[in-house]
């Protein structure tokens, strides 16, 4: 109160510091302000003495940390002792008390917080700093839409690789960086980044990741599997046949074994089969191997594999029966015999039979379809050069016989109508071929039906060649520039033609299912489709007359 007393003291008087009365002298200033204000005077003293106090602490507290700080390095603040303390001693040569403890200042570390932030400015200072934003009063957040005043409520960071500032959410990322501030993914510094920078690295937007080619170790490996799954087939096969020479009377066994499925106990069946493999025993398995379940002696019996000797069950899906292939007695009935064996034996077995006999039963179809792609593709090499040569004679005035293009073109008219009536000839013996499946004799019409197309929709084309000596027009009178119309009315024929082919699976479907009608609807639209490409080839054939 003294100093607020002596500021206001003036020449002709002495005013009240806080309302500005003028007292005459100083006793009766000191009885206005007790009887005036020494409420308020008491708040703001206890207000400006908290604050002289917080003031003064802060200041020392701030004093000696600097004077700490200033003595001491990073590297030395980032390796802790061995037990557990740091010496902040300035001098590495300190004197040391009698008792042995140091005399300097020893402060315990909880956790590494403080020194691995420390660590963290530290390397990151290595970092070049020369392209940095200056900083400024004003300064705001440089991030494109964000645009936040920068301080103590958003923080303000340089980025390390681009040198803006930014907020704390935009700052917030990390990279490894090199000396002079780029990229260095392999032997870089982790350092502080914004998001624009984070984003733009190289390989940030690489979705697929690290790739490697497993062909050659799969191929290794598979050709191990199948190694060993030749190997297990062929000596199942060879059981096989060895079973059926010994059912043939090729056994020293027993003279003839009875075709028959029933196993009769003492019978010679049962040794002959023991004698091409060994049969697992009984009492060594008490579940089946295939379905885990338990054996019993009503409900679940056992069973024996005639290929591999296990013990398995009697359900459908762990055993099944193959045939054998035996000779017959002349003027006895014709008998299968068949053996049991486990579903994985029966796999490995029938595998190489199915192979050869999908081979030996392809279809006539699927054999001449070859052909029909091969002529398919001559034609589709050789017919643009035709029509090419066509349009640069109907631009000249006459055609005469010695023009390279005219003879060129007649050339390559013949080499088409060979290919076209090759193709003719495939679809007419395709479709008259003889078919035990319905699929198959489907496939057939189909394949046929798509060569009459593909045959009505480019053959329109031969028809255009010149007469020699007179203009370039086509020998039937038809004009060339209809050539693209035509064209494009047979792309549509062909989309339209896609179309009848797949509603008219829809409505196949449809009726198999008895859904009367959706039937119906696709009927009606199997219907209008056929109309249309009928329409579209009436048009073809016009311009062609």
């Amino acid at each position: 109160m003294d100093e607020g007393l002596q500021d206001s003291v003036g020449g002709g008087g002495l005013a009240c510091p806080i309302c500005g009365r003028q007292s005459p002298n100083l006793a009766q200033l000191n009885r206005h302000l007790d009887d005036d204000h020494g409420e308020e005077v008491e708040a703001k003293d206890a207000i400006f003495s908290w604050f002289r106090t917080a003031q003064r602490r802060v200041a020392g507290a701030a004093q000696k940390t600097t004077s700490t700080l200033s003595s001491l390095s990073f590297d030395k603040l980032a390796q802790p002792l061995s037990n557990g303390q740091l010496d902040l001693n300035s001098n590495p040569g300190s004197s040391r008390s009698s008792d042995g403890r140091s005399s300097g200042v020893a402060v315990k570390t909880r956790t590494n917080s403080n020194v691995s932030t420390a660590s963290t400015q530290s390397t990151e200072s290595i970092v070049m700093r020369t392209h940095w934003q200056r900083e400024t009063s004003n300064d705001t957040c440089s991030m494109n839409g964000c645009r936040k005043a920068l301080g103590l409520m958003n923080g303000k960071h340089h980025c390390r690789k681009c040198g803006r500032l930014f907020c704390e959410n935009h700052s917030a990322y990390q990279m490894r960086l090199s000396k002079d501030a780029h990229s260095d993914p392999e032997n870089g510094i982790w350092c502080r980044v914004c998001q624009k920078c984070y984003i733009e690295r190289e390989g940030y937007n690489d979705v697929n990741g690290v790739s490697r080619n497993r062909t050659q170790a799969f191929l290794r490996l598979r050709k191990q599997r199948l190694n060993v799954v030749n190997l297990e087939a062929n000596k199942l096969e060879r059981r096989l046949e060895k079973l059926s020479l010994l059912y043939a009377g090729g056994n020293t066994i027993s003279n003839r074994v009875p075709l028959t499925n029933t196993v009769v106990p003492g019978s010679g069946r049962r040794a002959v089969e023991q004698a091409v493999v060994p049969w697992q025993e009984d009492h060594e398995v008490a579940a089946c191997p295939l379905c885990a379940q338990t054996f019993s002696t009503l409900l679940n019996r056992r069973h024996h594999c005639r290929l591999c000797g296990r013990v398995i069950c009697g359900k459908t899906s762990c055993n099944s029966s193959i045939a054998i292939h035996s000779e017959q007695e002349p003027g006895t009935a014709p008998t299968v015999p068949q053996i049991r064996v486990c579903l994985e034996c029966k796999r490995i077995v029938t595998r190489r039979r199915e192979a050869v006999q999908d081979l030996a039963n392809v279809p006539r179809v699927i054999a001449m379809y070859p052909s029909v792609t091969r002529y398919r593709t001559l034609i589709d090499e050789n017919l643009p050069k035709f029509n090419n040569l066509l349009m640069s004679m109907a631009a000249r005035d006459t055609v005469e016989c010695e023009d390279r293009d005219y003879q060129m073109a007649t050339k390559l008219r013949q080499t088409l109508m060979d290919y076209f009536g090759e193709m003719d000839k495939l679809g007419k013996t395709i479709r008259s071929l003889s078919s035990s499946t319905p699929d198959t004799q489907r496939l057939q019409r189909n394949v046929s039906l798509a060569i009459f197309n593909y045959l009505q929709n480019h053959m329109f084309t031969l028809q255009m060649m010149p007469k020699v000596g007179t203009q370039g027009a086509p020998a039937n009178g038809l004009s060339v520039n209809n050539a693209s119309q035509i064209e494009a009315l047979t792309q549509e024929i062909e989309i339209m033609e896609e179309q009848y082919s797949q509603v008219s699976t829809f409505l196949d479907d449809a009726i198999r299912r008895r859904r009367l009608e959706d039937a119906q609807a696709l009927k009606e639209s199997v219907d209008d489709l056929r109309v249309a490409i009928e329409t579209k080839r009436k048009e073809v054939q016009a311009l062609l007359t």
